[in-house]
């Protein structure tokens, strides 16, 4: 591994914040959305639960949809969400959508070892991780 990538890796911790959806200050996260990051190139935010913040906080999250930082990632999950709200048409247009299905213990790849817990399935690399655990 090079230098700057073990640097990167190290740094990564500083730049990678995690928020509940139904917990989360949405004025928090566009906050922290609009930092540019720390000794790196990238800010990795995820709010999990997106469809459970309320509507003025979708509101607020309509403005940065179309002003986003470009260092930014910012990844949100849902286990549902209402094309028909002004909300879903906005991720639509400036967003990358992705849909993933739950996998099944014999439908993972070789490097990748589900972790059971009952509802959902975190999986594990059998590499070091990129990003810190949370």
């Amino acid at each position: 591994m090079s230098n700057r990538s073990s640097f990167l890796l190290e740094t990564a911790e500083f730049n990678c914040d995690k928020f509940s959806g139904k917990e989360a200050e949405i004025g928090d996260v566009l906050a922290l959305a609009q930092t540019m990051p720390f000794l790196n190139d990238w800010r990795v935010i995820i709010v999990t639960d997106i469809h459970e913040i309320t509507a003025q906080a979708q509101n607020q999250m309509l403005a940065y949809f179309s002003n986003p930082n470009r260092t930014t990632c910012l990844i949100m999950t849902t286990e549902k969400l209402d094309s028909r709200t002004k909300f879903a048409q906005a991720l639509k247009q400036s967003a990358e959508i992705v849909q993933f299905w739950k996998l099944l213990t014999g439908m993972c790849p070789g490097g990748l070892v589900p972790a059971p817990n009952g509802m959902g399935t975190p999986f594990h690399s059998k590499r070091r991780p990129i990003w810190p655990a949370w």
